[in-house]
């Protein structure tokens, strides 16, 4: 808002001397630099708060209380002719921006109140937008009182499949309620443990169960009593080590050796191989 002030009082000082024919339009940012405007800026700034905080409204009067003649002389270095403007006229001037001030600064505030009002209506909404959910899948089966009644004794469970169970029996709400507490047990004997304190022997014993029953096998002996085969876990199983030379698998079992040859001896080898001649002849003869 300070910001918008400053900007609003200096384009306000521009139009008043243009207005006055003290200056040209084109030459405005020539001669009011940014020394000279933030004089101009900060010392009506600094008049407009003394009033303020002296409860003093602006009259015709203001130019007793302001020292116009300070503030004519530092402008009319600046602005040739400035000190020719009559006291009178720079006090209107003064009292008509006053009034722009306060106006900008009451749309500000509305503007502020307007928008703080929307954030929180906005934040109402999302905090009551879980409940107003819940009540609308509520108010859905409003009208079947079995299936109310079902949803209340099983909040753990989806409503979908509350009303899925209780059509497959066939409307009947004991056969629905005996469903249900299966999928209750089942539920609550999925533990999932989360925490880094130790396990209570109840934990370690179901756990145990349940591993046993997922990756194990249970042998019954002939007096009944069960025999537990505990699963074997490989963590670190060995590995078959492959040993590889020039694009060849070579083991330690006697292969045959490889002959090493640079670069210089293939290119001799390449070089024999193409001036070479065989002196030998193609058939040996015998005489008798």
């Amino acid at each position: 808002m300070e910001q918008a002030e400053d900007v609003h009082i200096l384009n306000s000082f521009k139009k008043f001397v243009i207005e006055s024919n003290l200056i040209e339009k084109h030459d405005l940012d020539c001669t009011i630099d940014q020394t000279i405007g933030s004089y101009i800026v900060n010392t009506i700034k600094q008049f407009y708060e003394e009033y303020e905080n002296h409860k003093i409204w602006l009259d015709d009067n203001a130019e007793e209380e302001f020292d116009i003649d300070n503030f004519v002389e530092i402008l009319d270095a600046y602005l040739n002719g400035f000190s020719d403007l009559s006291k009178n006229s720079i006090t209107k001037w003064l009292i008509q921006l006053k009034n722009e001030i306060d106006k900008l600064q009451k749309e500000q505030e509305k503007f502020e109140n307007s928008s703080s009002n929307k954030s929180e209506h906005v934040l109402t909404e999302t905090q009551y937008s879980d409940e107003s959910k819940t009540n609308e899948k509520l108010n859905d089966i409003e009208l079947n009182t079995d299936t109310k009644i079902l949803v209340e004794m099983f909040p753990n469970v989806n409503l979908k499949e509350i009303e899925k169970i209780y059509k497959k029996s066939n409307k009947n709400n004991e056969k629905a309620i005996e469903e249900l507490l299966l999928i209750q047990n089942r539920l609550d004997n999925e533990v999932i443990i989360d925490r880094d304190e130790e396990l209570t022997e109840e934990e370690k014993r179901f756990l145990k169960e349940q591993t046993v029953k997922k990756f194990g096998m249970v042998e019954i002996k002939e007096d009944g009593t069960p025999i537990e085969v505990k699963p074997k876990f490989v963590w670190n199983s060995e590995k078959k080590l492959i040993r590889y030379y020039e694009s060849k698998v070579v083991t330690t079992r006697g292969e045959k050796k490889f002959e090493y040859k640079t670069e210089q001896e293939e290119e001799m080898e390449k070089q024999m191989k193409a001036t070479y001649i065989n002196l030998k002849p193609a058939r040996k003869y015998r005489f008798h």
